[in-house]
């Protein structure tokens, strides 16, 4: 239970973290490639800097809650996991997440945004996934 516990804390801080980093770049390719107008019709009720902030919130609120969801799982598995440190044993879970979150979004989102975007989409998500399984490894020693 304390290893969950300990996962829990390193996921949740780890994800705030990537979700915050995920928004601050992820706004000004949203805003380039103009796909909000797509996704959210334009209205005076809405200003662009008002859509930047709610994504940067729903970024940083939803990468928290997730990460905390693998933060528990990482540290109830930390022992079956492969690898000899934290980081190596957290690397896994960030491919397993990139897996999901990477080329099934593609998919998800391919009438809704540009190829190009989709691409720059999918190698990002590669950095961030590995970027927060080396924070979850380095945070549950931390917090261990």
């Amino acid at each position: 239970m304390r290893e969950t516990k300990t996962g829990l804390k390193a996921g949740s801080l780890s994800g705030a973290i990537m979700g915050l980093v995920g928004a601050v770049v992820g706004i000004p390719l949203i805003l380039a490639f103009s796909y909000h107008e797509q996704v959210i019709p334009p209205s005076e009720a809405l200003s662009t800097e008002a859509l930047a902030l709610v994504i940067l919130a729903m970024n940083t609120v939803g990468a928290t809650i997730i990460g905390a969801l693998l933060g528990a799982f990482y540290g109830r598995m930390y022992e079956k996991l492969p690898g000899s440190t934290s980081v190596q044993k957290g690397l896994p879970l960030g491919i397993a997440g990139w897996i999901v979150e990477g080329p099934l979004m593609m998919i998800v989102t391919w009438f809704f945004m540009p190829f190009l975007m989709q691409l720059i989409r999918v190698a990002a998500s590669l950095v961030g996934s590995l970027a927060f399984a080396v924070l979850l490894g380095f945070f549950y020693d931390r917090f261990r």
